[in-house]
């Protein structure tokens, strides 16, 4: 059996979306863009991409039973989730940043006072964040073994997340003016967000879990904290240390 290269293909294009995703990100959160708006307005837009591709290519519909894997998939949920710890609680030395303008406006105002009464609570949030993805993507190939569709499976993710963080978004921003739109950084990263990294990799993701399982697919992780760690490093100048 020859190499898959499109499942190589597609956990490295997904691995670069994300990079830009969470570069943009950053610089909307800094330039003041509202975070529960943001993810609002990001699953929204991708919703609105993809109903009329669901509509369009997924009206016919087969099912086909597939065999379960097996323990491989709490394995690679153990190793990702040790990572993250480590990750996490570990603090290492700092690195000093090559560029000290940031590209993409201004920069964090954060200071180590704050880091330190923060990091902690932010540690078990991602560490949290990384439970839930790995027991989403274990969910989303156990799925796909009975409902291989998977342009319609992403469609009614996005819907029902959309709805999901709408009502979030209006019990803990009740004032007007953070859903407000302007033509500044938030809107190029929730434009980013909607198109690239919810429509266009969700789908990808499940052609990849439907292709190759989560934990093939688990395992490209890493990718994305690695360019991240370096674009952040060169373009942004944000102070890295090796570690949390």
């Amino acid at each position: 059996m020859g190499i898959d290269k499109k499942s190589y293909f597609y956990v490295v294009l997904i691995q670069v979306i994300y990079v830009g995703y969470y570069i943009l990100t950053k610089s909307a959160y800094n330039g003041g863009t509202n975070n529960f708006v943001f993810v609002f307005y990001r699953q929204f837009l991708a919703t609105l991409i993809l109903v009329p591709f669901a509509i369009l290519f997924e009206r016919m519909e087969t099912l086909k039973p597939k065999t379960v894997k097996g323990m491989a998939k709490i394995v690679g949920l153990g190793l990702s989730l040790g990572g993250a710890i480590v990750l996490a609680f570990y603090k290492g030395p700092h690195l000093k940043p090559i560029m000290h303008r940031h590209l993409l406006g201004r920069r964090s105002s954060s200071t180590a006072t704050s880091e330190g009464r923060t990091w902690i609570t932010g540690a078990f949030i991602n560490l949290a964040a990384n439970v839930v993805w790995g027991l989403w993507i274990v969910m989303q190939a156990k799925v796909l073994e009975s409902y291989p569709s998977k342009l319609l499976l992403t469609t009614l993710q996005c819907a029902l997340s959309a709805i999901q963080t709408f009502f979030v978004a209006i019990i803990f921003t009740r004032d007007l003016h953070p859903w407000k739109l302007h033509l500044d950084i938030g809107l190029l990263a929730i434009a980013y967000a909607g198109i690239l990294t919810t429509a266009a990799v969700f789908y990808l993701q499940t052609c990849c879990l439907q292709r190759r399982g989560p934990v093939f697919f688990a395992m490209s992780t890493p990718l994305s904290f690695i360019f991240t760690m370096i674009c952040s490093y060169v373009i942004l100048g944000e102070s890295i240390t090796l570690g949390r």
